[in-house]
C-alpha cells in the first residue's frame, strides 16, 4: 500500500505543474492582448483627431492684387481667410504654366475668423501671364485661385 501511494503523488505534482503553466501562459497571453489593444486604441484615436482637425481646417484666398515693380518684376499681394474652426499654418505658392515661381520662405499661422496678407516678389512676369496661388496648410489641405496680369 505504500508503494502506491507514492505512484499517486507523482501524477498530482504533474497536473499542479501542468495548471500552472496553463495559468502562467494565459495571463502571459492576456498581458499582451490587453497592451496591443490600448496601443492600437491610441494610435487609432491620434488618427482619428488629425483627421477630425483637418475637417475643420477651412481657408480661401480673399483677394490676389498685382503691382508692376519693373519691366519684368512685380509684387503679388494675397490675402488668406480662415473662416475655419481651429488656427490654420500655411504656404504660398504662385506657379505659372505649372511652375513655382516663387513661394513663402515658411508656414505662417492665421487665427481662426482673420485674414492674413502675404506680398510676394516675382521675376519674371509679363503681362498676359496667368498666375495660379496655391494655399497648402500644413495637414495637406489646399486652396488654388489663378489671377491675369494685365
Amino acid at each position: 500500500m505504500v508503494l502506491s501511494d507514492k505512484r499517486a503523488t507523482s501524477p498530482l505534482i504533474a497536473e499542479v505543474m501542468l495548471v500552472a503553466c496553463a495559468i502562467t501562459i494565459g495571463i502571459v497571453v492576456w498581458s499582451f492582448a490587453r497592451g496591443y489593444s490600448s496601443y492600437e486604441m491610441t494610435s487609432y484615436w491620434q488618427k482619428a483627431s488629425e483627421n477630425i482637425h483637418g475637417l475643420k481646417e477651412r481657408f480661401t484666398v480673399e483677394k490676389v492684387a498685382f503691382n508692376f515693380t519693373g519691366d519684368s518684376s512685380g509684387t503679388l499681394l494675397a490675402w488668406i481667410f480662415n473662416y475655419g474652426e481651429i488656427d490654420v499654418e500655411v504656404k504660398i505658392y504662385v506657379l505659372i504654366n505649372g511652375i513655382a515661381v516663387n513661394e513663402t520662405s515658411s508656414y505662417t499661422k492665421i487665427a481662426k475668423g482673420s485674414v492674413a496678407k502675404f506680398t510676394l516678389d516675382l521675376y519674371p512676369i509679363s503681362s498676359g501671364n496667368e498666375l495660379v496661388i496655391k494655399v497648402e496648410s500644413l495637414r495637406g489641405n489646399v486652396n488654388f485661385d489663378s489671377y491675369k496680369v494685365y
